[in-house]
């Protein structure tokens, strides 16, 4: 049951996104959203050593930094709260000074549901490296996680990516027990890999048990590559890409997967990711 939402408010575009994103699941479900932004004010300040008579510089770089940063989160804000008092949405602002990642983190354990943007979050302009944030939340324990791309369209396909791992299974019994959050969906789950045969299987079993969800699947066993994901959800015109991981040895391939990786990297569309 859905009955609280965190988004997290990064700059605009993605905060929008995110907010129509959560906005939709909120009025199927009667739960409220919680906007939170974080502002890591230590950080910015943070404009690296300085050489002699480079102070007025830094000092510059410091209040223009700042200012950037609040501009942001307030233009995102303000936008949250008007989107959701048009749509008779409850739903609160939560501003917060530290560590964005972790305060995030912290706060998703008491949300049903978690929507961010999939490329930008919390960096406000600043942070080097955003990207690899979403990986940071998710190992992180915030899912299920809804990573929505900066231009909002309603879900209405949904792709799911079963790789045979139990992690990727488990996050499939997820979704069948939440795709009512979204109305009227076509579903198609895919499998890639070479032995054809007992992956034709395992696809029945899925598409069974998605059935006795109340959502009915087509299924697919592609004989090529994993990596071929995001082409083949662009043939597919995939509105959602449902996926977890699957089992490696190395620290964040084994939360992830390199799939699941190559994804939250690269992926034009939003993602459902849970473990």
């Amino acid at each position: 049951m859905i009955k609280r939402i965190l988004v997290g408010i990064s700059d605009r575009m993605y905060s929008l996104s995110a907010t129509y994103h959560a906005v939709e699941v909120a009025k199927q479900t009667e739960a409220s959203l919680t906007a939170i932004s974080v502002i890591d004010y230590a950080a910015l300040r943070d404009v690296g050593p300085t050489t002699m008579g480079s102070g007025p510089y830094a000092t510059e770089l410091r209040r223009e930094r700042l200012q950037l940063a609040e501009e942001v989160v307030s233009d995102a804000v303000d936008a949250f709260e008007r989107i959701c008092a048009r749509e008779n949405v409850p739903h609160q602002v939560v501003r917060e000074d530290g560590d964005p990642l972790g305060t995030f983190i912290q706060f998703a354990r008491y949300h049903d549901l978690a929507v961010v943007g999939l490329h930008r979050l919390f960096e406000h302009g600043v942070v080097e490296d955003p990207i690899d944030e979403v990986e940071r939340l998710v190992s992180g324990g915030v899912r299920p996680l809804l990573a929505v791309s900066p231009e909002f369209h309603p879900i209405r396909r949904v792709l799911i990516a079963y790789s045979g791992s139990a992690e990727s299974a488990r996050t499939i019994r997820q979704f069948a027990q939440l795709h009512h959050l979204w109305d009227d969906l076509t579903a198609h789950v895919v499998h890639f890999g070479r032995e054809i045969g007992s992956s034709e299987k395992m696809l029945r079993d899925t598409a069974n048990y998605l059935s006795d969800h109340g959502l009915d699947a087509t299924t697919e066993a592609v004989d090529d590559s994993p990596k071929r994901l995001l082409a083949y959800a662009a043939d597919w015109d995939a509105d959602l890409i449902v996926m977890g991981n699957s089992n490696r040895n190395l620290l964040m391939k084994r939360v992830f997967g390199d799939t699941a990786l190559m994804a939250m990297r690269e992926s034009p569309i939003p993602l459902f990711l849970s473990q």
